[in-house]
């Protein structure tokens, strides 16, 4: 879910990803039976290829678009503005549509209410490949593109490989420069959400080893791994946000320690360059540093906040700070 805020377009409405349905809609805020629909053909790319089969798994019937995290520009111009960029999960690409532009021309359907078949070329104005490629490799592999985040002059979009386990970073119109990948040093640590902190750098969760993680966004990145995790815990961190206070902190829920917590970027940083407690190094090509961090770290850096819960079997999940502080979290029911 988003909306245009440093550009206040469409102030009246809210954007939203239908995963399953290959859809997005557009939702009147005050009146929510009002909404527009676009969908998304199923097939981009002439090489794609499924990643995994489920059961029940009929290609005629699957979503294979998959449309997830949304994003309008970080920045305020002219230029930017109704601009929104949508990741689509199972074709390994981001999409760059420009809202003013598909409400003008489907204007006549949208008002029948009809849902808008976004199968024109001229619906997208890019269309950035996030796909790893190499020659050894029969066809491109699928980085499954979850989350992802803009840097601080909306020159780059970074996004979480949740299939590949990476962290990738491509120019935001594309251009002749190749997407760059950056193995994260844990393996199957399934990275989830990023977000751009108060530092300039990307943060990221990594929901299956209980790991955090920051991304430095200069000419050569380097990526620091924390284990929030400890021998009698495992609090898979799901969503992340900047502190909007301006203060140097991010925000993520931990949806099996059905908490929130604060890191300390300033914190961390220090703790980094004093070279505490690293226990390891990764022997990757890009430059990494695998940090593997004991309890006394943790409470240097993180504070936790646990949410009571009304039954045992309750996760949290998503996160919305608000722009005096105030915090919002969404619980759901685990029914297994």
């Amino acid at each position: 879910l988003t909306f245009d805020r440093e550009n206040e377009f469409d102030s009246d409405y809210l954007y939203v990803s239908g995963m399953n349905v290959d859809m997005i809609a557009r939702v009147n805020k005050t009146d929510p039976t009002k909404q527009d629909l676009f969908k998304f053909p199923k097939i981009f790319h002439q090489d794609a290829q499924p990643q995994y089969a489920q059961p029940q798994y009929d290609p005629q019937d699957s979503a294979w678009a998959q449309p997830h995290t949304l994003r309008f520009a970080n920045v305020k111009s002219e230029a930017l503005k109704g601009k929104l960029w949508v990741g689509l999960e199972e074709q390994g690409i981001i999409v760059k549509l420009d809202m003013i532009e598909l409400l003008e021309r489907y204007k006549t359907k949208l008002d029948l209410n009809i849902p808008v078949d976004l199968s024109a070329k001229d619906d997208y104005k890019s269309i950035l490949d996030c796909r790893i490629k190499a020659k050894t490799v029969p066809f491109p592999i699928n980085t499954r593109p979850h989350g992802f985040c803009f840097d601080a002059k909306c020159e780059y979009i970074w996004f979480t490989g949740k299939l590949t386990n990476t962290v990738s970073r491509i120019k935001v119109d594309g251009g002749d420069d190749t997407v760059q990948h950056f193995a994260l040093p844990t393996l199957g640590a399934i990275p989830i959400y990023l977000a751009l902190g108060p530092d300039n750098n990307v943060w990221g969760t990594c929901v299956s080893n209980s790991i955090i993680f920051r991304v430095t966004t200069g000419k050569y990145p380097v990526v620091h791994e924390m284990s929030i995790s400890d021998a009698a815990k495992d609090r898979r961190p799901i969503a992340i946000k900047p502190d909007p206070r301006g203060l140097p902190f991010m925000w993520f829920t931990n949806e099996a320690g059905h908490s929130v917590c604060r890191l300390d970027t300033n914190a961390f940083e220090k703790e980094i360059s004093e070279g505490t407690d690293v226990t390891g190094k990764c022997s990757c090509s890009v430059a990494c540093k695998f940090l593997f961090r004991g309890s006394s770290f943790v409470h240097k850096v993180i504070t936790e906040f646990p949410i009571p819960k009304v039954n045992h079997n309750m996760k949290v999940a998503g996160l919305a700070i608000r722009k005096d502080g105030a915090i919002w979290v969404q619980s759901y029911m685990d029914p297994i």
